[in-house]
């Protein structure tokens, strides 16, 4: 698989970056030591979109479906 990229970067605070993502549901998340809340990673084979939230250990929850199906 080819993995997440980073589709937009903004660096919000000093070293604090707001990251979008595209990529496949066959591959991980991404996992960078620095994810903050609010990153978003969107599915392009699904149409689905996960929303990063901090914690231990923190976690990409789905938030909505855009109805891609893969054509």
């Amino acid at each position: 698989m080819a993995g997440y990229k980073i589709t937009k970067e903004v660096e919000v605070r000093p070293g604090q970056f707001y990251r979008e993502y595209a990529g496949s549901s066959l591959d991980s998340k991404p996992a960078h030591t620095d994810e903050r809340t609010g990153n978003l990673a969107a599915e392009a084979d699904t149409g689905d979109v996960y929303m990063f939230l901090e914690g231990s250990p923190g976690t990409w929850n789905k938030i909505c479906a855009l109805g891609g199906d893969g054509t």
